[in-house]
């Protein structure tokens, strides 16, 4: 989590001084932060985390009686469950960990192999040690890893291959500079028209 934290924080600090700097170019190209932001909202928040995991009642491998627990054994393909919360399918620490993938495939192509590598390795470390630890079944951590990959496939052909859906670099930094300074403005006139209501107040009071 540490990881996907800074390759977040990177993006937001990024946002941040084009908020402060309309003017300037940004940090990270718009196109590599539309694309990590989305990936990571559809696969690990929107497919594992909001809609899988609360909805496939399946059980943790801990809890079944098979393992010591109480629970009967579902299979991946069944959604009824006696799970109701934090389910076992699919694996959300896997399905993050496929996650880094996608700043992976945006590293230059000197090191973009290493980088890949580095993402396969801990990936197949977290998918092994959650299996190991009961947390996970196998077909938790592949469906996890092998949704996440297919999300980070789609986005980074729509955005960065496909003619028709690709993104245009320049017309991204001219929207995000646009829409800067107008937020700008607005808080600005916010602050001012804040200033004279507090004036007149602490003039009433006196």
């Amino acid at each position: 989590m540490a990881i996907v934290v800074s390759v977040v924080a990177c993006i937001g600090a990024a946002l941040l001084v084009k908020f402060m700097l309309p003017r300037r170019r940004l940090l990270i190209p718009g196109r590599a932060i539309i694309f990590l932001a989305l990936t990571l909202a559809i696969g690990p928040g929107l497919l594992v985390n909001a809609i899988l995991k609360p909805h496939w009642g399946r059980p943790r491998p801990v809890a079944i009686v098979q393992f010591g627990g109480h629970e009967a054994y579902v299979p991946w393909w069944k959604t009824n469950g006696a799970c109701t919360s934090n389910c076992s399918f699919v694996s959300g620490e896997s399905s993050v960990a496929a996650w880094l993938f996608a700043p992976a495939v945006l590293i230059p192509p000197p090191w973009r192999a290493a980088a890949v590598g580095a993402a396969t390795i801990f990936t197949v470390a977290i998918d092994l040690s959650r299996m190991a630890f009961g947390g996970h079944f196998f077909t938790d951590v592949a469906f996890g890893t092998l949704m996440t990959l297919l999300v980070i496939w789609i986005m980074y052909a729509l955005i960065f291959l496909w003619p028709r859906t690709r993104l245009d670099e320049q017309i991204i930094e001219r929207r995000m500079s646009r829409f800067s300074c107008r937020l700008r403005r607005i808080l600005f006139c916010a602050t001012r028209k804040q200033k004279p209501h507090r004036r007149l107040i602490a003039s009433t009071r006196s």
